[in-house]
């Protein structure tokens, strides 16, 4: 279960399976469009999401087995501009607050890139 909305988050109508756009102007005919307005439908869950990231059981994430002493290294962070970083520290701050993101002691020997994608002005 997911916290209520925040202020300033938007109206719920903005989230959930309604939400998502489905660009019925590619090739795509009624009936597909439908079908998958349908299959949005069957898993509300998954689209609850306030901040673009989609909310996945645990059951359901990928595993990656490791070799036996496999060395796994860190490239170190990506450098990036002060207003990317403005995004990634909200949404990783929301994501705490949601509790879908933990701070680590100690340090972590592995990392994964992250990328702010900019579309009309929103990071």
């Amino acid at each position: 279960m997911l916290p209520p909305l925040d202020e300033g988050q938007g109206p719920p109508n903005q989230f959930g399976p309604q939400a998502v756009h489905v660009n019925d102007t590619d090739n795509i005919s009624a009936a597909q469009v439908k079908g998958l307005r349908h299959i949005l439908s069957e898993f509300p869950a998954l689209w609850e999401d306030r901040i673009g990231r989609i909310i996945e059981p645990e059951d359901n994430w990928l595993h990656i087995p490791l070799k036996d002493n496999a060395v796994i290294q860190s490239k170190g962070p990506y450098r990036i501009s002060k207003i990317d970083q403005e995004v990634i520290d909200e949404v990783f701050d929301r994501a705490r607050k949601d509790g879908k993101l933990s701070v680590s002691d100690g340090t972590n020997p592995i990392g994964w890139p992250v990328f702010v994608v900019w579309n009309k002005g929103r990071g």
